[in-house]
């Protein structure tokens, strides 16, 4: 069954199901924790989120949905992606400010972002040494 099929079942009233995400997550022997308290992932995949706000896109509706739904992590492709009509987003000259204020944005609506970075086949994390430090420092 899709997660994300779940997660739009539950919730729908606008309001928020869950409080806000802050603080740092934690691992306790196979449990992650969040100020003190067991931390559940609840996640929506929103892959190209990013390249949208980068292109201009007013993104606040897919934060107020995630919020209502009770969404506590956005993953999302940081760096961009191989796939035809789109863009390598590390490439441009206003991606580390946009990346900066796009997880301001989320942090301000109490939702995580797991950055995804290496997107393309392979995944060879030393070609990617550099944008993984890139977003590391950025983040």
């Amino acid at each position: 069954m899709n997660n994300f099929l779940i997660i739009d079942a539950i919730g729908g009233s606008g309001a928020r199901p869950f409080p806000p995400e802050s603080g740092p997550i934690t691992i306790n022997g196979k449990h992650w924790t969040a100020n003190g308290k067991p931390w559940f992932w609840r996640g929506a995949t929103m892959f190209l989120l990013l390249e949208r706000q980068m292109d201009g896109a007013d993104i606040t509706p897919e934060l107020d949905w995630m919020v209502g739904k009770g969404v506590n992590v956005a993953r999302v492709f940081v760096a961009g992606v191989p796939w035809p009509g789109h863009k390598w987003l590390y490439q441009r000259s206003d991606w580390p400010e946009q990346l900066s204020a796009f997880a301001g944005h989320l942090a301000a609506s109490g939702i995580r972002l797991e950055a995804t970075v290496c997107t393309d086949q392979g995944n060879d994390v030393r070609r990617w040494a550099t944008g993984l430090q890139a977003v590391y420092d950025i983040l």
